[in-house]
């Protein structure tokens, strides 16, 4: 897979990430911790799980070592936002120093059974930012149930902006 197709996914992955990010600023602390019912919970759950998975991922991809974000009790929206753009950031710098021939196996996913088999960088790459189309998807249904005005993640949207 393309390096410049995979960062061009994670621009648009980080670009969408901030206007989500503007969007749920916009609730009140209640709303923002309110249990939705669906997925992990509330739109802070959402946005703590979302972070926590980018952060263990590209971090297992640049060292390959397991670590664990641990945002469960990040409370505070601008706390958690700060660590998000600093994960941001780390991933961008590595990202840009990938080459071609970094994308081969990289070992079992950071997650569940170490019996998996192994998955290369770029497989991991697109995990994460469909992971992160995912949860934005389910954070926009819960703001736009909680009355914020929201609005699309199409990649388009970005291609075009």
């Amino acid at each position: 897979m393309s390096l410049t197709l995979i960062r061009t996914m994670f621009e648009y992955n980080w670009w969408t990430h901030r206007r989500v990010w503007d969007v749920a600023m916009t609730v009140t602390d209640a709303d923002y911790e309110r249990d939705l019912g669906y997925s992990v919970g509330s739109i802070g759950a959402q946005l703590r799980h979302v972070v926590a998975v980018e952060y263990w991922w590209l971090h297992f991809l640049r060292t390959g070592a397991v670590q664990r974000l641990d945002t469960n009790a990040v409370i505070d929206r601008q706390i958690l936002r700060t660590t998000w753009d600093a994960v941001e950031h780390d991933g961008r710098a590595w990202l840009t120093s990938l080459s071609g021939g970094d994308q081969g196996p990289r070992g079992p996913p950071p997650v569940g059974d170490e019996d998996e088999p192994a998955v290369t960088v770029a497989e991991a790459l697109l995990q994460v930012a469909n992971h992160g189309t995912d949860h934005r998807a389910q954070i926009l249904v819960g703001l736009h149930h909680l009355g914020a005005e929201t609005m699309g993640q199409d990649l388009l949207e970005f291609l075009h902006r």
